[in-house]
């Protein structure tokens, strides 16, 4: 075979590639590994909320970890340090960076630090158990010794040398009052983050039950700290915190090991007391009997009837999966009131990116998977033993007294059924819970799923040290990669372009709500038509994004306030393609007559928009109110205008502008009468309720329900 040392470095590793399958699907980690660290580099690893980064450079980390899992099950073990073992290190280093002791939120830095080092350890722990090396525990410790020096610096920051810093937030919240926890936004959220590792401790007091605590005892120290740092709502949770503290060098000394049944009932005791004293708080008392009294029929007929049109729509691409995902979660209750950014959660987005064919070809090696690890779950024990000892305990059967006694004796750390098991019963159990109580973001999603993946590729690993590359099994875990990639490029984009709608419908409802706010913060209207512009770009047959960027213009120009004429040209534009592609969308007739009266168009077409808006949405009173209004106004038919105004009163007798046309006809009328109908009404009124404010109401009360209040329908005085 020629040699090829002479060759160009990219050819080299070109043709080691390519080799065969095994390599190929290693360059592709080296490839996307330096994608992740360019995404990075400019910009996308920040911070979204709760500290997670963004969703691009997690959905390479996603690929790239199953990539790992894949490879590690199918060859064997190699001796030294991985590469792979480098991979948070960027994250880590940029939280580390943004950590600063003068910063205005020292405990938010503190925290996003604490969440990275803890993921690494993690990381750590699924691919020590892989690997098998022998370093993992002094990792482990100084992952902890880190989360400890970042938290414990920004409480004594915040508590010991409060003139360091000025905030506004410690005087006007009183959570902050009440130790270190009040930092965390929600602790009770934090708190739900020790299921994942509650299994692992359990199963580690119950592998020691006869020969005692041994090394993995920092286990139950790091599971101790985080209880502890939880409990400092209260203050007899700090003592225990800074106690706990203060007792780190004589746990990682050789000390404890002289009173082994102390420490063995002792550590037991902390694992169970410490949750139950967490418990008695209120906070989780009251989140306890929140899921308690939510209602059983989260989703009524119409609601199930919508999500199912919606899944329909797209069956295969990730669209229809996560639209559907999207709908049930707007149609129920999510955690406690305001506990979640957006009522939408990383399952939408995982099952839009992930699609139909996707979920099912992924599936199926995750099943695979999980049967061969709970083969070899059954096959050992809790507790591993030297080879001297396996010998020895080969001799006997396998229900044999001198065997159990041998096992007992001979102990020496808890076995991969401890760690791996243990971590992802937690896992599971973690998602199923934070599934139904709280929204997940995508990214620390995507991150679970990976672990169970991981996890289950080293349980399968171990049990079966024999297996060799396939292309069979190559396939099989390519499969699900290739068809996600599919589905975010096809399906995925279709829903992050509604979801873009969703947020900025919010954000422009809340500025519209109080005309004040618009000329307060000119700059969120900007902000939120870029958000529709994004959309649009993602997918440019949404009509809802066309109609959100239309009245974003539309708002502008009364923020601006006088009419401008490019704006609504571009409204008009917005709105026109809008109706193209949904014409029987009423909200996009209505904001159509806004822009064509700015223009100053023809009538008729202003008319004919409103005429259409009200015949698509009979029960709305924006519409109604609008062309009642117009009627007075010209004094064509002030008749059918005074009844359109009713009409809309009697849909929401709380709909500003209706009421203030109607109360000045009303007041034209016990004055002058009827002949000045037409005066009565002023242009002003028309712009500033219509024309260029957005007269979208608040709420609607329902139409016909709730009757229009008499000091509305009545003449007022003068």
């Amino acid at each position: 075979m020629p040699s090829h040392r002479h060759r160009n470095p990219i050819k080299r590793w070109l043709h080691k590639a390519t080799e065969s399958p095994l390599r190929m699907l290693e360059a592709v980690q080296h490839l996307l590994l330096g994608w992740i660290l360019i995404m990075t580099l400019i910009g996308f690893g920040g911070f979204l909320a709760y500290g997670e980064p963004m969703s691009g450079v997690s959905l390479g980390l996603f690929i790239l970890t199953a990539l790992h899992a894949i490879i590690t099950t199918l060859r064997r073990e190699k001796k030294g340090l991985d590469w792979e073992l480098l991979l948070p290190l960027p994250f880590i280093l940029y939280a580390l960076l943004s950590y600063q002791f003068l910063s205005p939120a020292p405990w938010s830095s503190a925290l996003f630090l604490t969440v990275y080092v803890q993921a690494y350890a993690l990381y750590f722990v699924i691919f020590n158990s892989i690997r098998g090396t022998r370093s993992g525990m002094w990792i482990f410790t100084i992952c902890q010794l880190v989360a400890v020096a970042a938290l414990m610096g920004a409480f004594f920051q915040y508590y010991l040398f409060p003139d360091w810093m000025v905030s506004l937030a410690r005087d006007r919240n009183p959570a902050y009052l009440h130790g270190a926890g009040g930092f965390l936004m929600e602790p009770a959220n934090m708190a739900s983050l020790l299921l994942m590792f509650w299994p692992v401790c359990v199963l580690m007091a119950w592998a020691q039950r006869f020969s005692g605590p041994v090394r993995m005892l920092n286990g139950f120290y790091a599971l101790a700290m985080f209880v502890g740092i939880l409990l400092t709502t209260e203050r007899q949770g700090l003592w225990i915190m800074l106690l706990i503290c203060a007792l780190l060098p004589f746990f990682m000394s050789k000390f404890w090991a002289v009173r082994r049944k102390i420490w063995m009932i002792g550590s037991m005791l902390l694992i169970a007391c410490l949750p139950l004293f967490w418990f008695g708080t209120d906070m989780l008392q009251s989140r306890i009997v929140y899921l308690l009294e939510v209602p059983s029929n989260l989703l009524t007929e119409a609601g199930i009837s919508s999500a199912w049109q919606l899944f329909l729509q797209n069956p295969v691409f990730g669209c229809g999966l996560g639209s559907f995902a999207f709908f049930w979660e707007l149609t129920r209750p999510v955690g406690l009131a305001g506990s979640s950014l957006y009522s939408v959660s990383g399952y939408a987005g995982f099952l839009a990116e992930l699609g139909l064919v996707g979920a099912l070809l992924a599936g199926a090696p995750v099943l695979l998977l999980l049967y061969r690890a709970a083969g070899f779950w059954k096959a050992i024990s809790f507790l591993t033993v030297n080879k001297d000892t396996q010998s020895r305990m080969a001799r006997y059967p396998k229900n044999h007294p001198a065997r159990a006694k041998l096992e007992r004796a001979n102990g020496r750390t808890p076995s991969v059924k401890v760690i791996l098991g243990g971590l992802l019963l937690g896992i599971f159990a973690f998602l199923l819970s934070m599934g139904w109580d709280y929204s997940l973001n995508l990214p620390i999603l995507l991150f679970l799923f990976v672990s169970i993946v991981a996890i289950l590729a080293a349980l399968s690993r171990r049990g079966h040290r024999n297996t060799v590359s396939s292309r069979v099994g190559i396939a099989t875990g390519l499969i699900p990669v290739l068809l996600s990639a599919w589905a975010l490029a096809f399906g995925a984009p279709k829903f992050y372009s509604q979801y873009s709608v969703y947020t900025a419908d919010e954000e422009l409802a809340y500025l519209l709500s109080d005309p004040d706010r618009i000329f307060l913060d000119p700059g969120s209207l900007t902000f939120v038509a870029g958000s529709y512009k994004e959309a649009v770009e993602l997918n440019p047959r949404n009509a809802l994004a066309w109609l959100g960027l239309g009245r974003a213009q539309l708002a502008r120009i009364y923020a601006d306030v006088w009419p401008s004429e490019e704006l609504a040209a571009q409204a008009r534009e917005s709105l026109v393609n809008a109706l193209s592609i949904s014409p029987d969308l009423w909200e996009a007739h209505f904001q159509m007559a806004r822009s064509l009266a700015i223009l100053g168009e023809n009538t008729d077409q202003i008319d004919g928009h409103l005429q259409s808006a009200y015949r698509l949405a009979p029960r709305r009173p924006e519409a109604p109110a609008f062309l009642g209004t117009l009627f007075l106004l010209r004094g064509s038919d002030p008749a059918e205008g005074l009844r359109l105004l009713e009409v809309a009163l009697e849909m929401d007798p709380l709909y500003e502008p209706a009421v203030k046309a109607y109360r000045r006809m009303g007041s034209m009328q016990a004055g002058e009468g009827r002949q000045s109908q037409s005066g009565a009404l002023s242009e002003a009124l028309l712009a500033e309720s219509f024309v260029l404010r957005d007269p979208g109401p608040e709420r609607i009360l329902g139409a016909g329900i709730m009757p229009a209040p008499a000091e509305i329908l009545t003449t007022p005085e003068e």
